[in-house]
């Protein structure tokens, strides 16, 4: 169990979620449009990268895990949703975390996201 464990970011942290339906991962949106995802409870990190391509490296405000835990969200204040598949290989059974879309078209900075509950929609 992580009880007592601390988890240090090197960044400020604007949300975090739990993926479902067994909390096996964490992920956690922090300031320079930084994503990381750890393994829970071991708080081994399985991913991170800075989302954001441009110069402004804005914050990550918002991380949502779908209901199947195989698809992440993330709200970015560059106005950008980025959206990451997340899955064990079939191999080797170590964790996959790989961007698949970026979704555009906000006029502002979302400041959260959700998935339908069939995980069709954000």
């Amino acid at each position: 169990p992580a009880v007592g464990r601390v988890l240090m970011a090197d960044q400020p942290v604007w949300s975090l979620a739990f993926a479902q339906p067994e909390g096996q991962l964490l992920a956690l949106g922090c300031d320079g449009s930084i994503l990381e995802v750890f393994e829970f409870p071991a708080l081994h990190s399985i991913f991170r990268e800075v989302l954001a391509r441009g110069k402004a490296k804005e914050r990550i405000g918002n991380v949502q895990f779908s209901s199947d835990g195989s698809l992440l969200a993330a709200a970015c204040w560059d106005q950008l949703i980025y959206l990451l598949r997340v899955r064990r290989g079939h191999n080797n059974g170590v964790w996959e975390v790989r961007a698949i879309r970026t979704l555009r078209g906000n006029s502002s900075s979302p400041l959260c996201t959700m998935f339908s509950a069939n995980s069709n929609f954000i």
